[in-house]
């Protein structure tokens, strides 16, 4: 399931339930979720977190491990 921005235009409590909704149903028809966002709130909800970086998407621990050895900034999206 591809999900663009899906709390992007809700409010907080509102956001929660879609989140909430589209976690159970990808647990129980054991479907990967892929979510793109800006959001914090939805980051920290994450199994797992990429980012864009210059057009590349970075898994983000390696990310950061490139930051710690100078090779370049991660744009976090946030």
């Amino acid at each position: 399931v591809l999900a663009d921005e899906p709390t992007g235009n809700l409010d907080a409590e509102i956001g929660t339930q879609i989140l909430d909704l589209l976690e159970a149903l990808s647990r129980t028809l054991g479907k990967t979720l892929l979510i793109a966002t800006h959001s914090r709130e939805v980051v920290q909800r994450a199994d797992h977190v990429w980012r864009n970086r210059d057009g590349t998407l970075v898994p983000e621990i390696a990310a950061r491990e490139s930051v710690r050895a100078g090779r370049g900034r991660v744009a976090s999206g946030r």
